[in-house]
């Protein structure tokens, strides 16, 4: 009897789901300890991208950096709303550089995941990986400064 290595592949909306949940735990860990919270956000982020990649069915490398694109939106609108602290552009700033390192990480899992299959052809891995850019590139000209000049006590 032969048994499977590899990891089973769940349906995509189970791998969301499981994403979004790592993404609902590292905006929890934020708010109830805040710098603990903000340093594990682009482990988050590149935990995000694995989990889609690896243990999701979504066959178009579109869709799925979508999908990690706008949970890591959620993750850094999340960190901005109800963070604890003083929200001053200083913060925004370094708020800012943990989402853009997020991203570059998250952007090299799925590289990497890529490299390790055939299955989208390179052009469009990188169409999909400028569709990534180009979404979390309008998410920090659109939400950049979300939450500026609240307080909340830590």
């Amino acid at each position: 009897m032969a048994f499977s290595v590899g990891f089973p592949s769940l349906r995509p909306g189970r791998a969301f789901l499981l994403a979004a949940t790592a993404v609902v735990a590292n905006v929890l860990l934020d708010h109830y300890a805040a710098p603990q919270g903000l340093l594990f956000a682009p482990l988050a982020a590149a935990l995000v991208a694995w989990l889609l990649v690896r243990f999701g069915s979504l066959r178009s490398p579109y869709l799925l950096a979508g999908c990690c694109a706008a949970l890591m939106s959620l993750q850094d609108v999340g960190f901005k709303l109800t963070g604890g602290g003083e929200h001053d552009s200083e913060g925004q700033g370094a708020l800012n550089v943990l989402f853009v390192f997020g991203a570059a990480l998250a952007a090299g899992v799925l590289l990497w995941q890529w490299w390790r299959r055939a299955s989208p052809s390179w052009p469009h891995r990188a169409g999909a990986l400028l569709a990534f850019a180009f979404l979390l590139l309008l998410h920090l000209t659109l939400f950049g400064d979300v939450g500026f000049g609240t307080s909340r006590p830590v």
